[in-house]
């Protein structure tokens, strides 16, 4: 069976005699509980294989490009709410196979797994925090937050069980007899656990312009060319540099299962300031290709709770060594920063399924800045037992947005 941009993780735990471990007993120290609970000697460790050999520039999002290494992957048992100790699994090294197994005892009774890839500490209680995005010279920009880092997570409460222990058998894990609805470890021999996704949206955007001349809106003084449409394109679009951009929305922390409390707005610089000639696009999602999106900026995204809509803001210098005169009758000097923004609604043509930016899912935007005029100087508001996990690193598509500014 052909893996399309497969990654995937097995924490193992194989069979005691297997391995040649001492038989468990209710007496063995047991992973974040009592030893009166009956509990299961198990091996963990990680594989991975399949994914390609592709890069992009923006490549940490993995859309048209390498998967990345994912690292510190850590599996957390939990009985009836209580996390029972987590289980570190290390990294997957992209492109590569690879075990790394330790050897642990785990609860019967657990009902819950939650599974995390590239969290540098996993602790019940802990916090994911927006941190500063440190940009200064510029009044709007001292509050802006970084964009949460690409984060694996799933919350599983119910997986697949077999009574076949499956070390290394890739076909098994493929073909074999599971009972995919099991809710406790119980006496199971092999549990897969799938549906590792990103824990956040990545929003692929593409700015271009049409603006064209318009009297008075930028100043020529002595020295300078006079505006006209010939020269408009060389003289002003071409000078207009896109900088950076602002999401409003974004959470300023959430908990270990990624509930939300707090609004910020997160600014991240474009890894390609040029504009685009023409729309972006989703190619490939078939049977041979992944979900890409050749040309954009890649920005990672959480999905907002409950917002239906959602104001995204391209911050642009002005380099032209001319004012600009906006049509609040609000002045940007030569190398001043202004701002073109576009309201992201979740009803956008009819969408009724996705949520603005929603995990996993890729959100395409096309911005056209019509008239360098229509900016602002800020932002607008708004028991023995063997455990597989499958990592899916294919993004899906979510709502594209087309809309003029």
């Amino acid at each position: 069976m052909k893996m399309r941009n497969g990654m995937y993780l097995f924490a193992a735990a194989i069979v005691a005699s297997t391995m040649g471990l001492t038989s468990c007993s209710n007496e063995e120290e047991v992973v974040g509980g009592a030893p009166e609970v009956a509990a299961s000697k198990v091996t963990m460790g990680v594989y991975a294989s399949g994914m390609p050999s592709k890069r992009l520039a923006a490549g940490d999002v993995n859309l048209d490009g390498t998967v990345q290494s994912i690292t510190n992957v850590t599996v957390v048992p939990v009985f009836n709410g209580t996390w029972q100790t987590p289980i570190n699994l290390g990294s997957i090294t992209a492109g590569t196979k690879q075990s790394n197994a330790q050897s642990v005892n785990l609860l019967k009774t657990v009902n819950e797994f939650l599974v995390y890839g590239n969290v540098a500490n996993v602790a019940q209680g802990m916090t994911f925090t927006a941190e500063t995005a440190g940009i200064t010279g510029e009044a709007a920009a001292a509050d802006y937050k970084k964009p949460y880092d690409l984060t694996y997570y799933a919350d599983i409460t119910k997986f697949a069980t077999s009574s076949t222990s499956v070390e290394d058998n890739y076909s098994y894990w493929q073909l074999g007899d599971w009972n995919e609805n099991a809710t406790t470890v119980g006496d199971a021999k092999a549990i897969k656990l799938s549906g590792v996704k990103y824990a956040m949206g990545v929003l692929a955007a593409g700015v271009r312009t049409t603006s064209t001349f318009v009297k008075d809106e930028f100043s020529t003084v002595e020295g300078q060319n006079e505006l006209n449409d010939g020269n408009w394109a060389t003289e002003i679009n071409a000078n207009m540099t896109l900088t950076g951009i602002v999401i409003e929305g974004q959470p300023a922390e959430m908990d270990a299962k990624f509930n939300q409390t707090g609004s910020v707005k997160v600014f991240e610089a474009p890894a390609d300031a040029t504009l685009k000639e023409n729309k972006i696009e989703f190619t490939g999602a078939t049977n041979d290709e992944p979900l890409k999106v050749i040309g954009a900026n890649f920005y990672t995204v959480v999905a907002p709770e409950n917002e239906e809509n959602i104001v995204v803001s391209f911050r642009f210098q002005n380099n032209t060594g001319r004012t600009l005169t906006l049509q609040t009758k609000e002045t940007v000097a030569d190398k001043g920063f202004v701002y073109y923004s576009v309201k992201l609604a979740k009803d956008y043509k009819g969408n009724t399924e996705r949520q603005i930016f929603e995990a996993a899912y890729t959100t395409l935007l096309n911005a056209n800045i019509t008239d360098w005029g229509k900016g602002t100087i800020t932002p607008p508001e708004k028991t023995d037992v063997f455990i597989g996990v499958e990592f899916e690193t294919e993004w899906s598509k979510g709502i594209a947005y087309d809309l003029d500014i």
